[in-house]
């Protein structure tokens, strides 16, 4: 060992040896105050057996008497005496060193260093515990308090260095620099929704996702059956917490944030308006609502916000079936290859629902000639009050190409039933048929026939069966001399059987029953003359003698 060395050795003992015969000597003894001196660090005064520097007698008898000794000086005075103050010139002290110094210092001993009670954060949260609570806690306390607080006094409330933001800034990056749009909140600095110490959430916040957001914010889902499921990740899926280059935080505006998750929707040849200017909350709410898709309304009802025009087919009678259900049906909401967002155009469109209908028009031997403008010559795709969403009233609709049979039917007295009611479609097929003129079932087309029940189908959906079939009847037919059927004696016959056109007009006459004055019979026109009675009556032709019927007393002509 060197002499320098030795020298230091011999100093340290002989001072030891002082400290020990002064505790020996002074107020520490094997009677009195025994435990002073044994910890790992002793307090200068009471190592070198200087207790009346702190301590004064007051002549009371020591020991065994209260009141013997008081200090030098009260408080943290007492401190101030040897020691420099920690507070002069900062503007918040701890509290804790306003009363005394003893609060966390042992005036004697202790086995910490400094003579703290507890070392690092123990010691703060002998009085702070609440600020060790919460699952998630702040990283710098892993450093101990003294990270952001000054133990004895600070610039800044809370002993902390500088206030507010500024002193998470010295950590964190500026979560606001260079953004447009700063959350509100943040005037109120970074504690509005981060707890500094620690929180039930991560990142020290009090809730998780949209729970903390409805602390000041109304909750925009509440009560809604369709959640934008963005929002299972919370409202910062789309909104940036502290700040934003777009209104409220968003991390881009209109469509463009919406395509960070979903397809681009402004695609296509056809674009609807609002895809096309990015305003997809023209119609979806961004949040919550009632309706699929989060939907502004439901249906038909979303659509009718801007196309009003279309409003009446909400309530009208006779809308097609497929808008009631909603016009996405036909249209889609975002683009299409057709005007107005349709998957086809024309008919093609029509064929995707009416394929049975279109296979008719199109394979059948007598087509309609109307069909060659297609589907919307004759129907509104939407509708127009009327039945079938004709273009125009149904006892008029045919008219419109057909007026030469207005002009003739108009004329006539006695209309047939159905052409009165203007439903053509009741014998005539408007899409196409196996018959001619476009009828739905056979109809004998000569004067004369040879009876069967099939050549009459067209006749017999409506007129009872009876009426051609029954030799006599009381009730199929009024044509009736008694019981005897005047109908199956013209038209019932193996061999020139007379058919109804004979007598009656398909669309219209000016006698009763829709009976001829004449029919065309090669070049003669025959008369005929129908003179009706209560009961019966009396037919006058040139066919055959006048002959009269009556249904309740047989006549014999």
């Amino acid at each position: 060992m060197k002499f320098a060395q030795k020298i230091i050795v011999l100093t340290l003992l002989c001072l030891i040896a002082l400290v020990g015969s002064a505790l020996a000597t002074g107020c520490v003894t094997t009677q009195c105050h025994d435990v002073m001196g044994k910890a790992k660090y002793v307090h200068s005064p009471v190592a070198g057996g200087e207790c009346e520097s702190c301590h004064e007698a007051t002549g009371v008898k020591h020991p065994g008497n209260k009141g013997s000794f008081n200090l030098v000086a009260t408080g943290s005075g007492l401190c101030l005496m040897c020691h420099e103050s920690m507070t002069d010139g900062k503007g918040y002290a701890h509290p804790a060193v306003e009363d005394n110094c003893a609060g966390c210092h042992s005036p004697h001993q202790s086995n910490f260093p400094k003579f703290l009670y507890q070392t690092g954060n123990s010691l703060c949260f002998r009085c702070h515990e609440e600020k060790a609570q919460g699952a998630h806690r702040h990283p710098a306390l892993d450093d101990g308090c003294t990270s952001c607080h000054d133990p004895h006094a600070g610039p800044a409330e809370m002993m902390l260095p500088v206030a507010g933001d500024a002193l998470c800034l010295q950590c964190h990056d500026n979560p606001v620099a260079g953004k447009k749009h700063v959350h509100s909140a943040l005037a109120d600095g970074c504690t509005a929704c981060h707890d500094p110490h620690a929180g039930m959430a991560a990142k020290m916040l009090p809730a998780e996702g949209e729970e903390l957001c409805n602390t000041c914010h109304d909750s925009k889902t509440a009560g809604k059956k369709h959640v934008h499921s963005a929002l299972a990740d919370g409202c910062t899926s789309c909104h940036d917490p502290h700040a934003g280059q777009e209104k409220n935080m968003l991390a881009a505006s209109g469509a463009k944030l919406c395509y960070q998750c979903h397809d681009n929707k402004a695609k296509g040849k056809n674009i609807h308006g609002p895809v096309a200017a990015g305003e997809c909350d023209s119609c979806h709410s961004p949040h919550a609502t009632d309706s699929a898709a989060q939907l502004l309304a439901p249906g038909g009802e979303l659509c009718v916000m801007c196309h009003d025009d279309k409003s009446a087919l909400l309530t009208e009678k006779n809308t097609h079936p497929i808008v009631v259900e909603g016009c996405t049906n036909c249209h889609d909401p975002h683009n299409g290859p057709q005007k107005y967002m349709l998957p086809a155009a024309g008919d093609g469109l029509c064929a995707s629902c009416h394929d049975a209908v279109m296979q008719t028009a199109a394979t059948s031997k007598v087509q309609h000639a109307g069909l060659d403008g297609g589907c919307a010559t004759c129907h509104d795709a939407h509708g127009t009050g009327e039945i079938r969403m004709f273009t125009a009233p149904a006892e008029s609709i045919c008219y419109a190409c057909h007026d030469d049979k207005k002009t003739e039917i108009s004329a006539y007295k006695y209309q047939h039933e159905p052409v009165a009611s203007g439903e053509c479609w009741a014998c005539h097929a408007p899409h196409g048929s196996t018959q001619a003129s476009l009828l739905k079932a056979a109809y004998p087309d000569d004067f004369y026939a040879s009876f069967t029940e099939d050549a009459y189908a067209l006749c017999l959906e409506c007129h009872d069966r009876g009426l051609l079939t029954f030799g006599r009847t009381s009730e199929a037919t009024g044509f009736r001399n008694g019981d005897r059927n005047l109908h199956y004696v013209h038209v019932n016959k193996s061999v020139k059987g007379r058919t109804c056109r004979v007598c009656h007009g398909v669309h219209g006459e000016n006698q009763i029953r829709l009976v001829h004055d004449t029919k065309k019979f090669g070049r003669w026109q025959i008369p005929i003359e129908l003179n009706p009675t209560e009961d019966g009556g009396t037919c006058l032709v040139g066919c055959h003698k006048p002959l009269s019927y009556d249904r309740i007393r047989a006549v014999k002509n």
